[in-house]
């Protein structure tokens, strides 16, 4: 279900004031970020992209038209048509904030105006980390590393010693996964789990990036919870960690777990190591 940003039958006196405007500017700010998108695909995406897209295909010689036209059919269909409510542009313009220089990260789907905007620190979930050879422009193989930070992708500037070894040991656990009825599963071996809670203990750190955004920079600290006294006391073993796809995913892990007992098994707060995303100072 989608979220909507505003009700358009409930508008305040200055939001109707603003909604030729807002529409207005809606309108010049979506064709930026779509002839943006487009101006960073090279002809061998475009293709890739338009093979969901039949309908719009352009045989062997995609076109920019093509392309721009399944990309305002996708800004439509996720919030994006001129003047949805599920639009948090459209909401931001008729509460008179000025727009941003480019679209924000996305937080679990929704754009996250606050990491731009805001102070921050901010709690986040990493998943699917990923390594890659990209070609350069002279030629040569360069390693990038990416992963989702609420679900949103981010580039790997640069990491210590403890992050390159959580990437090499997802590595590790990618080969180990196995096709079941119900889902994946992944093998974790206790040599496995071992080094991966041993490469926590080292306080990975990392320095990411999302698009033209000025870097951010990701560590662990600590994170409290409330939860029954009888699972968040246990250690997180192999066969816990049976449908855990990623050594990042520290709620699961749960390194550095400090969770005081009580004896007449009520909810409790106990603390843990999270990923917390902050600004470059």
């Amino acid at each position: 279900m989608h979220h909507c940003y505003f009700d358009p039958d409930q508008l305040s006196d200055e939001q109707r004031a603003r909604w030729d405007f807002a529409i207005a500017e809606y309108n010049r700010i979506l064709n930026r970020n779509v002839e943006r998108q487009i101006g960073r695909m090279s002809d061998h995406d475009k293709e890739n992209f338009l093979l969901s897209f039949p309908t719009f295909s352009a045989g062997d010689d995609p076109t920019d038209e093509n392309v721009r036209q399944v990309l305002r059919l996708f800004y439509g269909m996720s919030g994006g048509a001129e003047g949805d409510p599920r639009s948090a542009l459209l909401a931001r313009l008729l509460d008179g904030k000025p727009p941003l220089r480019a679209p924000p990260p996305s937080t679990f789907h929704r754009p996250w105006y606050e990491v731009i905007e805001d102070d921050g620190p901010f709690e986040v979930t990493l998943s699917d980390a990923h390594f890659s050879c990209a070609p350069e422009d002279h030629g040569e193989p360069d390693p990038t590393h990416s992963l989702c930070i609420d679900r949103c992708p981010w580039l790997v500037v640069r990491m210590n010693d403890a992050a390159q070894r959580l990437f090499a040991l997802q590595q590790r656990l990618n080969r180990k996964a196995r096709r079941e009825r119900d889902g994946s599963a992944f093998d974790w071996t206790p040599t496995l789990l071992g080094d991966v809670l041993s490469a926590y203990r080292d306080g990975p750190e990392l320095v990411v990036q999302h698009e033209e955004w000025p870097p951010y920079r990701l560590r662990l600290a600590r994170r409290e919870s409330i939860g029954d006294p009888d699972q968040v006391s246990q250690e997180a073993t192999p066969e816990s960690l049976l449908r855990t796809d990623t050594v990042f995913d520290t709620q699961a892990l749960r390194p550095g777990l400090q969770a005081p007992c009580t004896e007449d098994g009520t909810p409790l707060r106990y603390a843990w190591l999270g990923w917390l995303l902050e600004k470059t100072r």
